[in-house]
């Protein structure tokens, strides 16, 4: 499927990648003229958003460490797992397609 691109510069194109309702791999290919197409066989990979269900404990104590489980549906083992408390970010950790886990952050002084 084409979609237009928009050229920074030179070296810098960025373009909107079209809905999949399959979870696979694509090459991605750029054109300047509509008719001559890069052969990069870059690929891009499609997924299936990961959906949260839970999170084991609710609560804990504001200078923070406790290990926090979220359970969930399509969670993928990447190389940046991250948890947001509050918009506070901290690494977590693959444990399952089912499950990550994370050490909750020290709460924010008011």
């Amino acid at each position: 499927m084409r979609v237009p691109a928009i050229v920074e510069n030179s070296t810098h194109a960025y373009c909107i990648a079209p809905r999949s309702y399959y979870w696979r791999q694509t090459h991605v290919e750029i054109s300047l003229n509509a008719e001559d197409y890069t052969d990069d066989e870059r690929i891009y990979q499609y997924y299936k958003p990961p959906i949260i269900y839970d999170v084991r404990p609710r609560e804990g104590p504001i200078e923070g460490g406790t290990n926090v489980v979220i359970t969930g549906s399509s969670f993928e083992k990447t190389k940046t797992i991250l948890c947001s408390f509050g918009g506070v970010e901290v690494p977590g950790k693959y444990l399952n397609s089912q499950e990550i886990l994370c050490v909750a952050p020290k709460y924010p002084s008011a």
